[in-house]
């Protein structure tokens, strides 16, 4: 339990993802891939090792209507690393659709 500043106590929140054991519905399903309609594009960098390209390419092959893009010499954050190549992407994915 955790003490507020006035002295009364309050129950702390609930661990990040929910309680251990509770189902998330924000998990990542290769059924919720296939049900997505949506025009999407996924990006990630050539050096992300957290969600490399081969890992992207699979999730995109799921989506009706996904893109993908690996931007070069960037590995997690493209965008910062990148923002010329990872710009032209998303600009490029915003005209089309």
């Amino acid at each position: 339990m955790v003490t507020l500043p006035s002295g009364n106590p309050a129950t702390p929140p609930p661990p990040v993802g929910g309680p251990p054991g509770a189902a998330n519905p924000n998990q990542l399903t290769v059924a919720k891939l296939d049900a997505w309609q949506l025009p999407t594009m996924m990006i990630t960098g050539d050096a992300d090792l957290y969600t490399p390209a081969p890992i992207m390419h699979i999730f995109v092959s799921h989506l009706k209507h996904g893109e993908g893009v690996v931007v070069h010499q960037a590995a997690q954050a493209p965008y910062w690393e990148n923002p010329e190549e990872y710009d032209r992407a998303v600009l490029t994915f915003i005209r089309k659709h």
